[in-house]
């Protein structure tokens, strides 16, 4: 069970992982919720070094049938279930009618440059970085993971979390259907502590502040679809959804000072230069 988690989709696929095993894994919830997270996680990934489209290709993206096939599969709530097809479906037809080069220029503006919302869990919750990301590198360690150099991006960053978490629930799924229960439970309870101890933190926060933005609905839309993934996602693991800090325009640095969203600076929102290393 060593893999690789990635800054950009690539480890489970969406759609894929249930779509291949739902021959021979009798449960394939735990990997249907993990393409759900990567799915929607995908919206906010940056573009792969050298690619036409990247993360922003709108080629591939599950179709109506398809997407709630994969939600049927997670076994979500059936009070969550037309919510999260509806945000989803929203997000992905705006996608669709973005484009590659607009998604592209919406995601740096908001996210690169002057970093007009923050995307790393770093800036949101206030404790010191290197120990939010020590802790992020002990779970990678843990399970043979590693963050790609190639990423370009901090281990606290919401796409590279939300990787994290859908490769304990493969992990956990896989190791369960293969006999290895200890393993399974190990990984399941892996999960539990990091959607607890880091997500449920501040991803609740991460998204109102991105739903309060200016400018395409794009991400406003792909912010509301990942609050309705998680909040039915966390509901079925039995997961603290969380609340996240109240941001009422601002979040917080590490000095405790609060900056203005759309006034933030890169140094402020960077989570780390530091390589990851155990705690």
């Amino acid at each position: 069970m060593n893999r690789t988690t990635t800054a950009t989709i690539g480890t489970t696929g969406t759609t894929g992982t249930t779509g291949t095993m739902g021959s021979t894994i009798r449960n394939v919830a735990p990997f249907a919720r993990a393409d759900l997270l990567l799915l929607v996680g995908r919206i906010f990934a940056a573009p792969k070094a050298g690619a036409v489209a990247g993360a922003a290709g709108v080629e591939d993206w599950p179709h109506a049938d398809e997407l709630r096939g994969l939600i049927a599969a997670a076994d979500l709530s059936m009070a969550d279930r037309d919510g999260v097809d509806a945000a989803l479906q929203a997000a992905i037809e705006a996608v669709r009618l973005s484009g590659p080069e607009t998604l592209r220029s919406e995601r740096d503006r908001l996210f690169e440059g002057s970093v007009i919302c923050p995307v790393n869990e770093s800036v949101f919750v206030r404790r010191d970085k290197g120990a939010i990301l020590a802790d992020i590198a002990a779970f990678h360690q843990a399970f043979g993971l590693r963050l790609s150099p190639s990423a370009g991006e901090k281990a606290d960053h919401i796409v590279a979390e939300l990787e994290l978490l859908a490769l304990l629930l493969v992990m956990s799924g896989k190791a369960a259907a293969e006999g290895y229960l200890v393993e399974a439970e190990t990984a399941l309870n892996a999960a539990h502590a990091f959607a607890t101890d880091h997500l449920s933190e501040w991803l609740p926060a991460f998204c109102r502040h991105v739903m309060v933005q200016y400018g395409l609905p794009l991400f406003p839309l792909a912010a509301a679809a990942l609050q309705a993934v998680w909040s039915a996602v966390a509901t079925v693991q039995g997961w603290p959804a969380g609340v996240g800090p109240e941001v009422d325009g601002a979040v917080h640095g590490d000095s405790g000072s609060p900056y203005e969203c759309d006034m933030a600076t890169a140094e402020s929102s960077d989570a780390s230069a530091e390589p990851l290393a155990r705690p």
